[in-house]
């Protein structure tokens, strides 16, 4: 059984930087890693490390699910507001006590990034990277699920809103888009 630790280096690259406190230095509950030289090059891996210490509940089932958070990025890009991104978005989950779900929306709240198109993130299982990367079993013996964030456009959003996700993870594997790319144009 693997450290979370070493679930992470193994799939997606050794950890080079960690945050465990916000902009304003308050100490957050976890901490946000970015891994690099796992499956793709020029690709980062930031995740949360931490979260799934909170139990979280589902909103269709209430089933409790550990989770922890992954965005991938540009390794170019560099870090720039990811970490900020990743706390606060994991932090609502905490507050709310309710894990994000496949096909969840968060956002839009304006832009992501300086100069880039995204303004929500997209909630999935991460397709791209190793089918184990899915599930890690914690030292306490639970299930450890990790959940995929990709940022997409105002449109895609509004689009997954009004058609569904199903739907959007279909025009997603139709259009093939690189979604590590984060100049890559809205599908929608």
């Amino acid at each position: 059984m693997l450290s979370l630790v070493e679930h992470y280096e193994k799939y997606l690259g050794p950890i080079e930087h960690g945050w465990n406190g916000s902009a304003d230095t308050t100490e957050m509950p976890f901490q946000v890693v970015e891994c690099r030289g796992g499956t793709f090059e020029g690709v980062s891996a930031f995740a949360t490390l931490g979260m799934s210490r909170n139990e979280l509940r589902s909103a269709t089932s209430r089933k409790v699910i550990r989770q922890e958070l992954l965005l991938a990025a540009p390794t170019d890009f560099g870090p720039r507001n990811i970490p900020g991104l990743l706390q606060q978005i994991a932090a609502e989950a905490i507050a709310r006590g309710l894990a994000y779900l496949r096909g969840d929306i968060v956002g839009p709240r304006g832009f992501l990034f300086e100069r880039k198109a995204f303004e929500a993130v997209y909630v999935t299982m991460p397709v791209y990277f190793p089918e184990p990367l899915k599930t890690c079993r914690s030292d306490e013996g639970y299930d450890i699920v990790i959940a995929w964030l990709v940022p997409i456009t105002r449109r895609e959003a509004l689009y997954v809103r009004e058609h569904g996700w199903e739907k959007f993870e279909k025009l997603l594997e139709q259009e093939d888009p690189n979604l590590c790319d984060f100049d890559r144009a809205s599908l929608c």
